[in-house]
């Protein structure tokens, strides 16, 4: 793997979700998380990614979504079996899968944005317009589908038809992915620099900053109103008021 292993692992009750592609094997595993026993495994047809697994739903059902480096394909939580699989992607795959309770989004530089309906695997729409995420993962808000890209452009997408709602270039680029504290999205900048933003249809809010004044290209941890987040050198706790 030119890169190494950068796959995140996916947590579900008490069993563990592994999604390993490299160069010569693409297998998605699951682990019972006490014992490490595997309880199965699905060898895939695909190409090298970087990406991690992300957990949706459809009614009552569980499923797994992959971003790989040609496809976004979903799996059965229990046993495995590939549900589905939509040709959308492309180019060399890390940012992961958001989902919005119906509709899963993909988004990846040197292919495209893409939402498809969870439940059937129908491709709603593709967008290549935009300046697209190489690393930070999309993530979806009531105002429309957030990109943040290497170069430091935000952009926020229409989930409906995947048009250009508009368009901010900031100074430093992102490799940490976001996250939604609330109604809130929060993430950092390459140079370390934490942002709070207001999610909106019309142009970039931010509300908050904090300068670490170090390298960041992780995302955050929060639990309670506490954050971690790694730097370069550094790990920081972060604490907030609680509400």
């Amino acid at each position: 793997n030119i890169y190494g292993y950068s796959s995140s692992l996916l947590a579900i009750k008490d069993r563990v979700i592994v999604q390993y592609d490299n160069e010569k094997r693409k297998v998605l595993y699951c682990f019972e998380g006490l014992s490490g026993r595997k309880l199965w495994e699905k060898k895939r047809k695909t190409k090298i990614s970087w990406s991690s697994p992300s957990l949706v739903t459809a009614g009552r059902r569980k499923i797994i979504v992959l971003a790989t480096s040609r496809h976004v394909q979903a799996y059965d939580v229990n046993n495995g079996d590939k549900l589905w699989s939509v040709r959308c992607l492309g180019g060399e795959v890390a940012p992961s899968p958001t989902f919005d309770g119906k509709n899963v989004y993909v988004a990846c530089d040197g292919a495209n944005a893409a939402a498809i309906d969870v439940a059937t695997g129908k491709l709603l729409w593709k967008d290549d317009d935009a300046v697209l995420p190489d690393v930070s993962s999309p993530i979806v808000t009531k105002a429309g589908l957030y990109l943040f890209g290497s170069s430091g452009t935000v952009t926020c997408l229409n989930v409906k038809d995947g048009d250009i709602l508009w368009e901010k270039d900031l100074k430093d680029g992102f490799y940490s992915s976001p996250l939604l504290l609330g109604n809130e999205i929060v993430i950092f900048d390459r140079k370390g620099k934490f942002l709070l933003i207001e999610p909106s249809r019309k142009k970039l809010i931010i509300k908050e900053t904090l300068d670490l004044g170090e390298v960041v290209v992780t995302t955050p941890a929060i639990i309670g109103n506490k954050m971690w987040v790694r730097g370069l050198k550094n790990v920081y706790c972060l604490s907030g008021e609680d509400k």
